[in-house]
């Protein structure tokens, strides 16, 4: 399959896009993890039920970010299937 130039660049312009868009994906979880891990070997930051919290919370962002990842290089490379299935729009839109 021939793809025209026009595609070719729309698609090299959206990857750059997505890896412009993924040094501040990442940072942004890595930052309060980073404080609070300092914050902890000072001994200004309480090791506690609360501080764990917020430090798994950016570690969840963190693994979603990776499997999002994960999946738009694996739809740059056609590997992933497309699996169609019935649903109601309504309860689609609730989730």
């Amino acid at each position: 399959m021939v793809v025209p130039r026009w595609a070719r660049s729309a698609a090299g312009a959206a990857r750059s896009r997505v890896r412009s868009d993924l040094a501040p994906a990442v940072r942004t979880p890595l930052a309060p993890l980073e404080v609070y891990l300092v914050g902890l070997e000072d001994g200004v930051v309480a090791d506690d039920a609360a501080s764990r919290e917020v430090m798994r919370t950016q570690l969840r962002r963190l693994r979603r970010l990776a499997t999002d990842v994960r999946e738009v290089a694996a739809a740059e490379e056609d590997a992933l299937t497309l699996q169609l299935a019935p649903c109601n729009p309504t309860e689609l839109v609730r989730t």
